[in-house]
């Protein structure tokens, strides 16, 4: 069974028009369908100038209650929304799926900075109601879940983890399995102050699993930088003589480097990271663990040539099998037989030996 693509993004503020191209651009070429935008810091005129410009033919959800912190965006010949629970750290809402019977609960997250303030959200997540039973939860928590979910700065200490990995027990979740880049937030900084966490996650229980099994979550890093980026070359392309330009460009270079820079150096330091591994109990929980580790090896999507994210079954099938069938099966030309005479003016190795 088949799920549109969903998106969930914190773009920490989107009254810039370069950030506002930069989402649109990633939902026409991601094909999105369902996307949670956090902490958009858009609120009233900008709010609808924003949709009517960039998103037509889409419906949202905003309120006096998660407006500038979650805004839900979807395309209206898709599916139906209806909102079930909504807070400052939380929105959840049931998706019917038109043309069929398919509907499932999804849940985004904003959580809080503040740690009592978040304890909160590990309540109203403990306690809140399914109407239907597929269920898939993201967003960004501002919290870790392992101890491999921040490089640089204080050490995770099994405390800081207690509430989240708790909550993730109560509600039988399981993290899904996600590609790209583990770490979806750095603090900018060169050298040995910079710092990388893992804030944004994705989990499922196991009715999601049975019911989309090959689903996967897909991280990207640094969209906005990038982003800034193109357009900067874009401009500078239409108008190549325009010294302002020109320094806008090379500085928006400059900044995209950087942070590949910064990413680089993060990868070279993974490998020192001590795991901490915990006993899983004999539950739900850890036979829902088991359902993601079984589709956990589904090859389901590959990245082209041209960087793009393809994940259509029938493109993913010939690939790999045009791959496989180049490097399968053939014989090396370079390698002739061997001249068992000349083996025998040699020294040569007996059973006994």
């Amino acid at each position: 069974m088949d799920c549109i693509n969903m998106l969930s993004w914190n773009v920490r503020g989107l009254n810039n028009k370069n950030k506002q191209q930069a989402v649109l651009d990633v939902c026409r070429w991601s094909k999105i369908g369902l996307g949670a935008l956090i902490e958009t810091k858009l609120k009233g005129d900008r709010l609808r100038d924003f949709m009517n410009s960039s998103f037509a033919g889409w419906n949202c959800y905003s309120s006096s209650v998660v407006e500038g912190h979650i805004l839900l965006i979807w395309k209206a010949h898709l599916m139906k929304v209806k909102i079930i629970q909504e807070n400052t750290q939380l929105l959840h809402y049931r998706v019917n799926m038109l043309g069929g019977n398919l509907a499932y609960c999804l849940l985004v997250v904003y959580g809080s900075n503040q740690l009592e303030t978040r304890k909160s959200l590990w309540s109203d997540l403990a306690t809140v109601q399914r109407p239907v039973n597929p269920w898939i939860i993201m967003g960004d928590f501002i919290a870790v879940f392992h101890v491999d979910d921040r490089i640089g700065g204080r050490h995770i200490s099994v405390k800081e983890m207690e509430d989240a990995r708790q909550w993730l027990a109560l509600r039988e979740a399981t993290e899904m399995k996600t590609l790209g880049p583990n770490y979806t937030w750095s603090n900018k900084q060169d050298g040995g102050a910079h710092i990388f966490s893992k804030l944004d996650n994705v989990f499922s229980n196991g009715s999601w699993i049975d019911t989309f099994p090959l689903a996967v979550a897909y991280a990207q890093w640094d969209v906005e930088s990038k982003a800034n980026y193109q357009q900067a070359q874009s401009y500078l392309c239409s108008d190549p003589s325009n010294t302002k330009l020109l320094s806008k460009e090379k500085a928006a270079q400059q900044d995209y480097f950087r942070h590949e820079k910064i990413y680089a150096s993060f990868l070279r330091q993974k490998s020192k990271i001590t795991w901490l591994r915990f006993g899983d109990e004999n539950s739900s929980y850890f036979h829902t663990s088991l359902k993601q580790r079984q589709i956990s090896n589904h090859i389901v999507s590959y990245i082209d040539d041209n960087g793009r994210f393809v994940d259509d079954y029938d493109k993913v099938v010939d690939y790999y099998f045009q791959y496989f069938k180049n490097h399968l099966g053939t014989t090396n030309k370079a390698t002739g037989q061997i001249a068992s005479d000349c083996i025998k003016h040699g020294p040569v190795l007996s059973l006994d030996d």
